[in-house]
């Protein structure tokens, strides 16, 4: 018997006879069937058409209770909502294998398939806090009379027979619901990663009862520079008959077109503007809205970034985009909004999605974000030329200065071994369970990868770009690299039946029967495996050399997991099994298991700091921003200008594949603390003094959960450190925030932390002076803010209740919020305003008076004294979060508002700049 079904067997019947039929079409086919056989039956002969009312086969389910028998006079497809298998499963693709004879499967076999690795993939939803993205499309749940459908009016009918004797039905149209949904996917080279999230979406939108149908369309660009529309499905052989994208326009404006994409790729940057043509068309005929697969710190790096950001609003339902009204708009620059795309842009969580909704269901009050794409702009990014590509190192630091915590960490295990979708998923599950498709992406785009070409199916096959894979597994701890291949080795091992234990180059046993594409298949591991072995270095690269993939035997190879040495028992039952091992296997290598320790330089003495010449600094690209406080408006309008900027840092690598960037800080001298005029000063800030700071490295965001919990598993030093103290340990979509700063953290425990890193990398890592701390927030601005005279809650994280300096008011977050989402001062440090407060090596003195003036820290001979805090955090009110606000508590205290950012003493050459005190003055 076939492992396939009779639904499955039928359409591979029909493509081998050439006809091209998906799902859809074969649905039909089958109503329609049945349809004439019905008719057959009751007139014994063959109907010239079909009956215009059919039996009820796809009754319309009721919504909130109420029953609804009245059949639809025309014919309801069925829900195109993609079944939900119990085990999927995909194949990833390898290298390609040398050649081998055809083979043609029994029918016991296993179906064909593309050379690959195939994994039962984790069947968690990729969509997450559902309830909430249900709740959140509650405005769009309405009812408005049919035009096709009526229903008895009973009331009226009766007054008529009563008052005018008719006894005929007096009918009334039927209350269906408001709109239909055309699910538009944009089939980019990178849409893959995020079938499973558009799969439970397409289910969300389908089970939610707010819509009369939902149809999922794929959207993609011909040789000709159209655009063409086809129905998505998941057959492979290929996705339905193509159409134009007109088909989807209804002339009743009841149709909610939703397009899904990145916004990455070429037909965003098409110069024939096709894209942005279909778009106008949509948005010009009903509701359109972009649903952005991308959080919002990653569209910098999209198409959106040629847009404006803009706020849409509408005060009545389903209005056309193309007339909604925009606010938001930058004044000091000129916007030509005539033939200009306005697009509303949401993303898959529950605040901006309710906000789309209420301005779709035409609530006035509402405000939604969008963007304005003015006519004839095009987005052109910047395409690194062949001859002109950086070398591995500097593709793989390039991508670690601008990649999040997470997706770094999977960059590194995925380099480990095959690149494909299924072994991804496969490591995420197993390693990265805090993960998602968003870390996914950020691997794909981050300039690793490159495209080699399609499989069988036409699946874009990727693969790292050359060099890179060898770099990213020499940079990660040898232990991190082991579990990869350890977790990806038994899957395999699974899969084809074998016994699992400990870690697996090659399963495979010759005397017994084994399909022959199985060979195949582990040779192609065996290949990435070989050459990642080597690449660790030591014992594993010894390990390497043996195996060899062109000539797979049987092995049983096991490396011990990382800690300390076995004892005898252990040692014993190892021999005795090596001793078996040697008598059945002929001419192969004897059971090996290895013992090591990960090991962190100590040096014994004082640090000297390194010289800046030394280091191996790499330039950065961010996005800094000012303020302009309009005043001569009531209330007054605060307006944000974003430039970009350049600056220099160090990627110091932490164990489990974390990094830490510090910026270089250049040196120089300013006026430290707070003029009086400045409003909400205080007198612990001053007097004002100048302050010469030499040059030093400062991190470039405060610590994050991730770091703590990578700087906790080094060495002591000399106390103990919680890995995991923070409260705020989930972001709003559920993951882990590893990426929100850490907090709860007392001075003693952030001076730990410096020692551990100093002893780990013999650099001078501390805290950072009171003097270095503002200084590198001013950036050398003299303004409350780095930002200008007053702050936003866009531009931090504080309690947005209140406000300063006639700013506005705002969202008020009540916890901490991701590293980097706001914009960098213009030295490149994030956060420096708001989130927490961070750590000072200095003691607390109520002014300045005798401070140094050198940037070196204050302190006082008491370890009890209290200790300095900068920066304000996401509980405090903004006069806080001011670039000369200063605070205090006891070096115990664990506060949740309270985390830290790691300072470095560096040695120069060229001594820092002085300013000339007389002239400024």
């Amino acid at each position: 018997m076939s492992d396939l079904g009779p639904w499955a067997q039928l359409m591979e019947r029909l493509q081998r006879a050439g006809l091209d039929f998906d799902g859809e079409d074969l649905a039909d086919a089958v109503w329609l069937a049945q349809q004439i056989d019905a008719i057959d039956a009751k007139t014994d002969r063959v109907p010239e058409a079909i009956a215009p009312n059919r039996p009820d086969v796809w009754p319309e389910l009721p919504l909130e209770g109420a029953p609804e028998l009245t059949p639809e006079p025309e014919p309801s497809p069925p829900p195109a909502i993609a079944p939900i298998a119990p085990e999927p499963s995909a194949s990833a693709v390898l290298p390609p294998t040398a050649p081998t004879a055809p083979h043609q499967p029994e029918p016991q076999s296993l179906p064909d398939r593309a050379d690959g690795l195939p994994f039962k993939a984790p069947a968690a939803p990729a969509l997450r806090q559902v309830r909430q993205l249900e709740k959140a499309l509650r405005p769009l749940m309405r009812k408005v009379p049919s035009t096709t459908r009526f229903e008895l009016d009973e009331t009226a009918t009766v007054e008529q027979v009563a008052d005018r004797d008719w006894w005929l039905p007096v009918v009334r149209p039927a209350l269906e619901r408001w709109l239909d949904v055309a699910l538009v996917v944009e089939e980019s080279p990178a849409i893959a990663l995020w079938d499973r999230v558009i799969d439970d979406w397409q289910g969300l939108l389908g089970r939610v009862g707010a819509f009369r149908d939902v149809r999922v369309w794929s959207l993609r660009g011909t040789e000709t520079g159209s655009i063409t529309l086809a129905p998505r499905t998941h057959n492979p052989s290929g996705q339905g008959r193509s159409a134009n994208p007109r088909q989807l326009l209804d002339p009743s404006g009841r149709r909610l077109i939703l397009l899904m994409s990145d916004c990455t790729s070429g037909l965003w940057r098409d110069e024939s503007l096709a894209l942005r043509s279909v778009l106008e068309t949509w948005g010009a005929a009903g509701p359109l809205a972009l649903v952005q697969l991308l959080p919002e710190r990653l569209w910098r790096r999209t198409a959106l970034v040629v847009a404006h950001g803009v706020q849409l609003s509408a005060t009545l339902p389903g209005i056309a985009s193309d007339r909604l009204e925009i606010s938001g708009l930058p004044e000091w620059d000129e916007v030509e909004t005539a033939g200009s795309l306005r697009l509303p842009v949401v993303t898959l969580a529950p605040e901006p999605l309710a906000r789309w909704a209420r301005l779709v269901a035409g609530a006035g009050d509402s405000l939604s974000a969008g963007v304005l794409f003015e006519a004839g702009i095009v987005w052109r990014p910047r395409v690194v030329d062949s001859t002109d590509a950086p070398d591995a190192e500097t593709i793989a630091r390039q991508f670690w200065a601008v990649a999040s915590p997470l997706a770094s960490q999977l960059a590194g295990y995925l380099a480990a071994v095959p690149v494909s979708l299924p072994v991804l998923h496969l490591i995420q599950a197993a390693l990265l369970p805090e993960s998602n498709q968003v870390h996914a992406a950020e691997v794909f785009l981050g300039g690793l990868m490159e495209r080699r070409g399609t499989d069988g199916d036409g699946v874009p096959i990727y693969d790292f770009r050359e060099g890179v894979r060898s770099w990213l597994v020499g940079s990660m701890p040898r232990s991190s690299t082991e579990k990869v291949l350890n977790a990806v080795s038994d899957q395999i091992a699974k899969r084809w039946g074998l016994s699992s234990r400990g870690f697996r180059a090659l399963l495979l046993n010759p005397h017994g029967p084994l399909p022959e594409d199985a060979t195949d298949e582990l040779r192609a591991f065996a290949r990435i495996a070989q050459s990642t072995l080597r690449r660790m270095g030591g014992e594993f690269a010894a390990l390497g050399d043996r195996l060899e993939p062109e000539t797979v035997g049987s092995v049983a190879l096991e490396i011990g997991s990382i800690g300390p040495p076995p004892d005898n028992k252990r040692l014993e039952s190892l021999e005795t099994t090596q001793q078996e091992s040697q008598k059945e296997l002929i001419n192969f290598p004897p059971l090996t298991e290895i013992t090591f320790e990960e090991g962190y330089l100590a040096v014994e003495g004082e640090f000297e700091p390194p010289l800046i010449e030394s280091l191996n600094l790499e330039w950065f690209v961010f996005e800094a921003a000012i303020t302009t406080l309009d005043r001569t408006v009531s209330p007054p309008q605060l307006h944000i200008e974003r430039f970009s900027q350049e600056a220099q840092q160090l990627v110091e690598l932490l164990p489990h594949g974390v990094t830490l960037e510090m910026v270089l800080i250049p040196g120089g001298t300013f006026l430290m603390g707070a003029p009086e005029e400045e409003p909400d000063s205080s007198d612990n800030e001053r007097p004002q003094h100048w302050v010469t700071v030499p040059e030093f490295l400062m991190g470039k965001y405060p610590i994050t959960q991730a770091q703590w919990r990578a700087i906790a598993a080094l060495p002591r030093v000399n106390i103990e450190l919680n890995p995991n103290p923070s409260r705020f340990t989930e972001d709003a979509e559920g993951d882990l925030a590893d990426n929100r700063p850490v907090e709860q953290i007392s001075w003693y425990e952030a001076s730990e932390a410096c020692d551990r890193l100093a002893q780990a990398t013999s650099r001078l890592y501390g805290l950072p002076s009171e003097a270095q701390w503002e200084y590198a927030c001013r950036a050398g601005t003299t303004t409350a803010f780095y930002f200008g005279e007053t702050l936003s809650p866009d531009l931090a994280n504080y309690d947005g209740n209140f406000t300063y300096a006639d700013g506005p008011k705002g969202i008020y977050r009540e916890r901490t919020t991701s590293v980097g989402v706001f914009y960098a001062n213009a030295w490149g440090l994030y956060d420096m305003h708001g989130n927490v407060w961070e750590w000072c090596a200095d003691t607390w003195h109520s002014n300045y008076e005798n401070a140094p003036t050198d940037g070196s820290a204050w302190i006082t001979m008491s370890t009890k004294d209290k200790r300095l805090l900068r920066s304000g955090s996401w509980y405090y009110y903004p006069k806080f979060c001011r670039s000369a606000a200063r605070s205090y508590d006891v070096p115990s205290d664990q506060n949740l508002t309270f985390g830290l950012r790691l300072c470095c003493s560096i040695a120069s050459t060229s001594q820092a700049p002085l300013l000339d005190k007389s002239t400024e003055e």
